[in-house]
């Protein structure tokens, strides 16, 4: 109930109760009191034909209060009871004084004035209690909503003050073509035929509205032939029962060889590994797609789900579909980290110089040969992913290269640095061997930035996917070889100081190169 509605109750029982009034003074109170409720009641309701009938209503009422009031006999001009008073004996005149009448008319206009006193007091405090927040705006969405023929849409209706803050309202709901669309008392338009309608809600003299449009829906299933007596049957499900290598995103399509009561189909799904799905209905409603709400999991051993229609599901014509139950099995999920292969791995210095023995492998430039830069180079092997079953390079859904930074002879972090880069990575082939020719082997993929300090740890290149799927797909030419280059941003710094990172080779026992992969395999 808002605020200003029970100043507008208190109003009209005044009115009311001028009419049990026997004397005309107090029916005058009355009015009067009534007339300060109504203005009361049409302030806080913006009711202007109110206000102003009232407000010319009050005067009036308060001239003829007036007119009502006893006037005070003049002197010298004795009432007919004051002479017999007088002829009286004297034990049974009154007191001297006014006269009695007087007097008992007196009190009892106290007490009805008292009591009229506390009722306008009463009336003015219900006036003057905080109004009702004035509404200014009324906003309906969703704007524009779209539903197909038969369909629902909930809307929802917000009125906000001047201040845009939300006023708590009750609303009237309206549709200006009902031929297109109805709406209840709660927001929910039912959609009838196609084309436009306006949906209003007003609440007070404010409104707002969304357009609704309603489209065509699909077109109804043809009806069972006369006298169908066949049961439906399922002629295909996918995926099929006991698939492996299941797709986490997969849509479970059913045809069935006749057209399908929606309603006892749906009701008839059932799954504990699958309970929240939608359903949608194609071909004449003899095909059912069962689309899982969020993706499915992999796990390394592969995840089994199960669902089935009971006997419920009936065509059109009732007839029952015999009960079936099928399972899929997602895709297992593995991980396998490869260390590199210590006979192809190494440095390769600008003037020829290579070392794949070391435990170390360099990557900046030289104290010798004119400051000739290093490169440095890792090899990992694939082959062993072809024996987990792996075969789609779509299927390798990350890569993650790591290389140990164990110490820095001078300072590349300085002196090799360029554009605001320093040691890089990169996604190279240089083939079964590592030679002096592999110092200027193509790039195939730039990977980045591998290191910008000289932090002793391990550094990682979080992204090489592509440089390990492109490997993948031409392991036959490639020999199932995944390699890498690193080297610093700029080649040298001519100053005749060796300033290079070192980084762990398989030679060492501890913090080798690694090549971590996650891969999936039926």
């Amino acid at each position: 109930m808002n605020v200003h509605e029970p100043t507008g109750y208190l109003a009209s029982l005044l009115v009311l109760a001028t009419f049990c009034m026997r004397d005309m003074s107090t029916l005058r109170l009355v009015a009067i009191a009534s007339n300060l409720a109504f203005i009361g009641y049409a302030v806080l309701a913006d009711i202007v034909p109110v206000l102003l009938l009232h407000t010319l209503l009050l005067p009036i009422n308060l001239y003829r209060f007036v007119q009502a009031l006893p006037r005070q006999r003049q002197p010298g001009n004795p009432k007919r009871e004051d002479l017999n008073q007088a002829r009286l004996p004297k034990q049974h005149r009154p007191a001297l004084g006014r006269p009695a009448s007087l007097q008992v008319m007196e009190v009892g206009m106290k007490k009805r004035f008292f009591f009229i006193s506390a009722l306008m007091v009463l009336t003015l405090m219900a006036g003057c209690a905080p109004g009702a927040p004035t509404i200014a705006s009324v906003s309906v969405s969703p704007s524009p909503a779209t539903v197909r023929v038969g369909g629902t849409q909930t809307f929802t209706a917000v009125a906000k003050d001047a201040s845009g803050n939300v006023v708590n309202a009750s609303f009237t709901w309206t549709s200006s073509d009902t031929a297109v669309a109805t709406i209840g008392a709660t927001g929910v338009a039912s959609a009838i035929s196609v084309g436009t309608t306006t949906i209003t809600a007003t609440t007070g003299a404010v409104s707002g509205s969304a357009n609704l449009n309603v489209t065509q829906g699909d077109a109804p299933p043809p009806p069972p032939p006369p006298g169908d007596t066949t049961p439906p049957s399922i002629v295909s499900i996918t995926p099929n029962n006991g698939s492996i290598g299941v797709n986490k995103n997969v849509k479970i399509v059913i045809d069935f060889s006749e057209a399908m009561n929606r309603q006892t189909t749906e009701l008839a799904y059932q799954s504990a590994d699958i309970p929240a799905v939608t359903f949608t209905w194609s071909n004449g409603d003899t095909r059912l797609e069962i689309d899982p709400v969020g993706d499915l999991e992999y796990t390394s051993v592969g995840k089994v789900y199960r669902f089935n229609l009971n006997n419920s599901a009936t065509d059109l014509a009732g007839n029952k579909l015999a009960p079936v139950t099928s399972s899929f099995t997602t895709f297992r999920e593995l991980t396998r980290t490869l260390t590199s292969v210590a006979a192809l791995d190494g440095d390769v210095r600008g003037d020829g110089t290579v070392d794949t023995n070391d435990v170390s492998i360099n990557a900046g430039d030289s104290g010798a040969s004119g400051n000739a830069q290093y490169k440095g180079f890792v090899s990992f092997d694939l082959s062993s992913f072809a024996t987990e079953g792996l075969t789609v390079p779509g299927r390798i859904t990350s890569a993650q290269l790591r290389v140990y930074q164990n110490g820095i002879a001078g300072t590349p972090y300085t002196d090799l640095v360029l554009g605001g880069k320093h040691l890089m990575a990169a996604h190279v082939d240089y083939g079964p061997s590592l030679n002096a020719a592999d110092f200027s082997t193509s790039i195939l993929h730039e990977l980045g930035e591998l290191s910008a300090n000289a932090i002793v740890e391990y550094k990682l290149i979080s992204d090489a996917l592509e440089s390990v799927r492109d490997d993948w797909a031409n392991r036959a030419s490639r020999n199932n070889r995944s390699q890498f280059m690193f080297f610093f941003a700029r080649a040298t710094d001519g100053d005749g100081v060796f300033d290079a990172a070192g980084l762990t080779a398989r030679e060492s026992t501890t913090n080798p190169p690694e090549l971590r992969v996650t891969f999936l395999v039926p």
